[in-house]
């Protein structure tokens, strides 16, 4: 507690050179957080537990390599029946898109920690769970404005693996290339530059051209020139879709 009473301080930057320097990190963080007796086990034979509060659990990764789903599995089957208790993910590196897909599932808030002790969350449950206790007065920012979408950094993490169609909706469409965006719109152009060259032509040599000839060439020509228009509405489509 500070010394007007308000809660806890939020944690000063602290350099991360170990797992105990995570851990010791994450304990502080929840402790600013609202759980305020969250106290880190290092070592301990938890099951996948690093930091316990009465109504928290967390598990704290040092690790260079992605978060798995198989680790939250762990955590989530850490918890047992304290239903209650809020489980919390902490990693320096980052998520696989199945691990995220499994924590949205469950509720378990996922963080990641920077190599100077700050947190970005990167699911909406991080999120909720880092913004929904007051901020200590000394704090010189504004309170945040509520809102149901999650911040940048949920919005901006990129998880380590490219996620599957079934996981994150299907791929997308394949988009035509730009010569075939052009050839659509120069298809008519080019009917009308002949029919007009031809039509010029036979204007200027009737003898050449039956007259059938000639009405073959006016439906030529307004076949193109009406054609141009939806041609170039396609081509614009198109050539937004790449």
């Amino acid at each position: 507690m500070n010394s007007t009473g308000s809660g806890p301080q939020r944690p000063a930057p602290r350099q991360i050179q170990t797992w105990q320097d995570a851990e010791h990190n994450a304990a502080a963080w929840m402790r600013y957080w609202g759980y305020r007796d969250a106290q880190a086990k290092p070592g301990g034979a938890d099951g996948g537990i690093d930091v316990h509060a009465s109504d928290a659990l967390a598990q704290v990764k040092y690790q260079a390599i992605a978060v798995g789903r198989p680790a939250l599995q762990l955590l989530f089957g850490a918890r047992g029946h304290a239903i209650h208790k809020q489980l919390i993910f902490f990693t320096g590196s980052n998520y696989t898109s199945t691990a995220v897909t499994y924590a949205d599932e469950h509720d378990i808030a996922l963080f990641v920690y920077s190599l100077d002790g700050s947190m970005a969350a990167v699911n909406p449950s991080a999120w909720r769970l880092s913004t929904q206790y007051p901020r200590p007065s000394e704090e010189p920012i504004a309170e945040a404005k509520a809102s149901t979408d999650p911040p940048p950094s949920a919005r901006l993490f990129t998880p380590a693996t490219t996620a599957a169609p079934d996981a994150w909706g299907s791929q997308p469409a394949l988009k035509p290339s730009g010569p075939v965006s052009l050839a659509i719109l120069l298809t008519p152009l080019l009917m009308c530059l002949v029919g007009a060259t031809t039509i010029g032509f036979f204007s200027q040599n009737p003898d050449l051209a039956p007259p059938w000839l000639r009405q073959v060439w006016a439906t030529w020509m307004t076949v193109a020139c009406l054609g141009s228009l939806p041609a170039l509405l396609v081509a614009r489509v198109l050539s937004r879709r790449q």
